[in-house]
């Protein structure tokens, strides 16, 4: 069921809301609620979102363009950071004019991001995408929190939200991270199948960190369903 836009909802998703909820963590209470979407978004809320997501980014993989994003290192470039903070900014506004954009954010006591997802339907290439899966665009918990299943709980209630409309969840992961996304339960993309390959091939063109620094990862939210992948062969002749 769509959610029209209106002054009595607040905080979200037009077309697919998550509830608010807290996470108790041993020294703190961290409260999660959506993007407020009916207020335009200020540059210095984005900036906000933009910094915490590069944050966690820059200290997690390994990536060498991460590493110059990476603060207190020998190896940051403040004009390469600042740069790509903006890249985020212009983003995050054409993604939050889309009614199925879910942003959610988890504030600390002090009003401080601790984590945040970012998700939209699948839209990466001219091949790579569908409009019934999900694509999980980023995910991220201060490190400060991690250990308290806030990222599992993150993915499983935006997935929980969609689950009538889309069948499936692309993500695009740091080799750093995909043991934890493996726990629950998303898959590789495998080079044996013909489909699954040419969405690679598409892919690798525009993520040049793949295979060495990135991996491709899905899982199914119906099993009764077609997966996203196998529909390309018929769409595109694969």
């Amino acid at each position: 069921m769509d959610v029209k836009r209106n002054s009595q909802i607040r905080f979200t998703s037009v077309n697919h809301p998550v509830k608010p909820f807290l996470i108790q963590t041993n020294d703190n209470v961290i409260k999660f609620k959506e993007w407020d979407y009916d207020k335009l978004p200020k540059k210095s809320a984005l900036k906000e979102i933009a910094k915490f997501f590069l944050d966690n980014f820059a200290n997690q993989s390994s990536h060498p363009f991460w590493k110059t994003c990476r603060k207190g290192t020998p190896t940051f470039i403040k004009s390469t950071y600042n740069n790509y903070v903006n890249f985020l900014v212009l983003n995050y506004k054409e993604q939050l004019k889309n009614p199925d954009t879910t942003l959610m954010l988890g504030r600390d006591k002090n009003g401080k991001i601790s984590a945040a997802i970012l998700a939209e339907p699948l839209n990466l290439t001219p091949i790579v995408k569908d409009n019934k899966t999900l694509y999980i665009d980023s995910i991220a918990v201060d490190k400060n929190y991690r250990g308290n299943h806030i990222g599992k709980r993150l993915i499983n209630d935006v997935v929980k939200s969609i689950n009538e409309r889309y069948t499936d969840v692309f993500l695009v992961a740091y080799n750093e991270s995909v043991p934890f996304y493996k726990k629950l339960g998303f898959v590789s993309l495998n080079n044996k199948y013909y489909a699954q390959r040419k969405i690679i091939d598409s892919l690798s063109e525009e993520r040049k960190d793949y295979p060495e620094y990135a991996s491709f990862l899905t899982k199914p939210i119906d099993n009764n369903k077609p997966r996203w992948f196998d529909k390309f062969k018929k769409w595109y002749n694969f």
